[in-house]
């Protein structure tokens, strides 16, 4: 007789919220109970797999900061603590919630995988099949100061075909772009000496072959869209970084380049 599938819950910390807030997100845990990947309330920080912090609190984010769960952490609210992987505006959408944990997950996968290249150089990829549009055989750097989000990206490009090459910082990518040749370039706009915006800005000074820019933020409201346009950017990406718009993007980006040619 076949045995139950059992479905993996994760624990989650729900740190500096309202009794609202809190009770709200812990409904609807309860209620998703049945969904793959499913995740309920968590005892403490100590006890839990993953934590969803209120930003807009100074002493949840140190709490969270002093227990070195940033790379674990989902954070609402204004402002994008230093070293968050995770940022979603309010008001508090569960889903997206549940989306952004799911996110952090498959990035711990994703680093966790012995198979997976750990350094800049990608694996091959795979030959596209005939009609495959959503396979994209081009060369991508990822640039991004935290190690857990440009992986993560690193790995869902992959996956769709591309060869990637990664760099830690602004400097970092530009000294890849002397010495090899990009279709595009995914940047974080929040990193540290060099931001995405005067990445982008310098790549796009090239007076021949400046590839694709795309900037890659967890603020993604209009204004940051047009400062990045502003900046040159060919494209933008809201994290946490859905798999839809990634491929509309990458085809939008290569369908460019063709008709420039």
């Amino acid at each position: 007789m076949p045995q139950p599938v059992v479905t993996p819950r994760h624990r989650v910390a729900l740190v500096g919220f309202s009794a609202f807030e809190q009770q709200a997100l812990e409904s609807y845990f309860r209620l998703a109970a049945g969904q793959t990947p499913a995740f309920e309330p968590a005892a403490s920080l100590a006890d839990s797999d993953f934590c969803v912090v209120d930003g807009d609190r100074p002493a949840a984010v140190e709490e969270v900061r002093a227990a070195a769960r940033m790379a674990a952490a989902v954070f609402i609210g204004q402002q994008v603590p230093d070293g968050a992987v995770m940022h979603l505006h309010r008001p508090i959408d569960a889903r997206q919630v549940a989306r952004a944990l799911e996110t952090l997950m498959l990035a711990r996968q994703a680093v966790a995988d012995p198979y997976a290249p750990k350094t800049a150089a990608a694996r091959p990829a795979r030959r596209p099949r005939a009609a495959d549009e959503t396979h994209f055989d081009i060369d991508v750097l990822v640039v991004d100061d935290i190690d857990i989000a440009r992986r993560l990206l690193q790995v869902q490009l992959q996956k769709l075909g591309c060869r990637v090459t990664t760099a830690v910082s602004g400097a970092d990518a530009l000294e890849r772009l002397q010495t090899s040749h990009f279709r595009i370039v995914f940047s974080d706009v929040e990193m540290k000496d060099m931001d995405g915006l005067a990445l982008c800005q310098q790549i796009k000074q090239r007076r021949k072959g400046a590839p694709t820019v795309v900037l890659v933020s967890a603020q993604s409201t209009p204004s940051d869209r047009v400062r990045a346009t502003i900046a040159g950017a060919d494209g933008f990406l809201g994290k946490p970084i859905d798999a839809a718009e990634l491929v509309t993007v990458l085809r939008t980006c290569s369908n460019r380049r063709r008709r420039a040619r």
